[in-house]
């Protein structure tokens, strides 16, 4: 029997190297990039406005959490900032290194093995570190530890980063459980598929790959090409540190300044080639399916469909996250029992249908992913979330408040389709780590540092027409990329 398993889609929209894009810097954070030198500034510019200022500026929790950020832009290039959180027990910092477009895929992974050692040898201190990956924006170094050490640790940090000795046994660790991560996604269904995709879209001369690294690059990696790498390619210009906790900003900042301005500016620092979105964006492939058969996905095919998305900065983004919330129930729909699979499912006088396990998140991608599991084979599941795209262009939705999956025109979910919208959006800020990384992109970015707390504003100014024209525009008359993989028999039809 032709059964649906389950329906994921991802909205994956540039939050990292566009960073989230808001008004004109507001007034308590505008002095802050006032002290950058006329070199880091001319590498920083601001993004565009995407609202009306008013939109935002008007917002309460914009206001708010403005009146508590302060940043400061270094004469070395280096970026701080301190967003205050009061009332907070924990606190939390973000040293984030942006890429430079131009890495040696031979090495590939050499900077994040780096500052995974690193990590484990400041860990001996006492301080809790994680390695947080972004495969267009950068890494960032996470790390919590109690508010009265925090400018201590940071001292740590940025003197690691200006003169690292890792210790042996902590790099052959993190080369250990990068190969194992590797070998591990590899054989990932979401990660094959994620991997073949972006490795499509990219020619010889815009090459991408994990920043985890690859098989063939950490085979060959070795403690002292690693280090060698780093001092090559370390500049104080790719660095934004940004710390949230119950501080007061500017006496912290006044306090960790002089260890990250004393970092050495560099010679390499963030290329325009780091970003693969807007106009110097590679086009995706053309409209086609790649199959890849997977042994270890019996009875299974996963299907994803990459479409081109707006930067960040455009008033496209957050009706785009708007459209990707009611495409969520749209596509279930179909899949269970509308469109493509329900003339499937009829067929064979079956009701069944998917789990309800569906989930949608933003990475920071400058693309659009929807993505099913299907056990009906690729094409059933392909023309379902076509037909789901097609009814939300034509300005239908699920109506949320109905029990049986009723169509309704757009306004009728709106709002509940914008409040999942901005759950979805702010999901990945709710712990202090989360927003000292947010933030840290966002600076890294060329922003200033404040377009995580106007999202919610831009996504409420969003209209049904909007959320009707992006889904037209964006999806519908897109020319996505197509990969099945999984069951050799249902991606590649029955083997003789």
């Amino acid at each position: 029997m032709s059964r649906v398993k389950a329906v994921h889609l991802l909205a994956a929209a540039a939050l990292g190297l566009a960073s989230c894009a808001s008004g004109p810097s507001p007034g308590p954070s505008a002095d802050a990039r006032g002290g950058a030198s006329s070199g880091a500034a001319a590498t920083r510019a601001p993004i565009p406005a995407a609202v009306p200022a008013s939109s935002v500026e008007a917002d309460r929790y914009y206001k708010a959490s403005v009146a508590d950020f302060r940043s400061e832009a270094l004469p070395n290039g280096a970026v701080l900032a301190v967003k205050r959180r009061p009332g907070s027990r924990n606190s939390a910092a973000a040293i984030f290194l942006a890429r430079t477009g131009a890495e040696d895929p031979a090495r590939a992974g050499y900077e994040a093995l780096f500052l995974a050692a690193e990590a484990r040898s400041l860990s001996a201190k006492g301080v809790a570190f994680a390695l947080a990956l972004d495969e267009d924006a950068g890494m960032a170094l996470e790390l919590s530890c109690p508010a009265e050490r925090m400018a201590e640790v940071l001292g740590l940090v940025a003197k690691g980063l200006a003169s690292p000795d890792p210790a042996s046994a902590d790099f052959e660790v993190a080369l250990k459980d990068a190969r194992i991560a590797e070998r591990r996604e590899a054989g990932e269904p979401f990660a094959r598929a994620h991997d073949e995709i972006r490795s499509e879209r990219h020619s010889a001369d815009f090459p991408w790959f994990p920043p985890r690294g690859t098989a063939s690059s950490l085979a060959t990696a070795t403690r002292e090409s690693v280090m060698r790498y780093w001092a090559e390619r370390f500049s104080a210009s790719r660095v934004s540190t940004v710390v949230v906790g119950d501080f007061e900003p500017e006496a912290l900042l006044r306090g960790i300044a002089p260890a990250f301005a004393a970092l050495a500016g560099g010679k390499v620092r963030r290329g325009p080639a780091a970003s693969v979105s807007g106009d110097s964006a590679p086009a995706l492939p053309s409209p086609r399916i790649k199959a890849l058969a997977l042994s270890n996905m019996p009875g299974q095919a996963l299907v994803r469909g990459e479409f081109e998305a707006p930067e960040v900065s455009s008033p496209d983004y957050p009706a785009l996250a708007v459209a990707l919330a009611a495409l969520d129930e749209l596509a279930l729909e179909a899949l269970r029992g509308g469109g493509a699979a329900e003339r499937d499912v009829l067929a064979l006088g079956s009701a069944r249908g998917p789990s309800a396990d569906s989930h949608r998140e933003f990475r920071t991608r400058p693309s659009a992913s929807l993505i099913a599991y299907s056990e009906g084979g690729p094409a059933m599941a392909k023309a379902a979330i076509e037909e789901a795209i097609a009814r939300l262009a034509a300005g239908r939705c699920v109506d949320p408040s109905t029990a049986d999956s009723v169509l309704a025109p757009i306004a009728a979910g709106l709002e509940a389709y914008k409040a999942r919208a901005i759950s979805a959006y702010y999901a990945g800020c709710a712990s202090s780590e989360g927003m000292a990384t947010r933030i840290a992109i966002d600076l890294s970015s060329g922003g200033n540092g404040t377009a995580v707390f106007g999202m919610s504003a831009r996504i409420r100014e969003v209209r049904a027409e909007d959320v009707a024209r992006v889904a037209r525009q964006r999806l519908l008359e897109a020319r996505p990329a197509w990969i099945a993989l999984g069951d050799p028999d249902l991606v590649l039809g029955p083997q003789p």
